[in-house]
């Protein structure tokens, strides 16, 4: 797991939403403009794709090489985390 400090400030900050963290499962280009928008909202991003030159691997708080279809290591990954919520827009990920 790798961890952004010098990640990109926050723009747009919603209360409801800060400080929560966010899952995203999938953190290639389609990805990537989710993670910069969540950030910019307030959430902690929490990436995850199979590949560890995701593009989002540079947009997110934190990022792990997990494949969205190995589900346990995912839950494990998001438990660990005390992850908040979950957000994918990859239809793999979608059984």
């Amino acid at each position: 797991m790798s961890v952004r400090p010098d990640a990109p400030a926050l723009v747009e900050i919603d209360r409801e939403i800060t400080g929560k963290r966010l899952l995203i499962l999938g953190a290639g280009l389609w990805q990537a403009d989710y993670i910069r928008r969540a950030r910019r909202l307030g959430a902690e991003t929490w990436a995850t794709d199979w590949s560890d030159d995701a593009v989002g691997k540079l947009e997110a708080d934190h990022f792990a090489p997990i494949d969205v279809t190995h589900a346990e290591e995912t839950l494990i990954f998001a438990r660990r985390a005390r992850i908040d919520g979950v957000f994918t827009a990859a239809d793999v990920a979608v059984p």
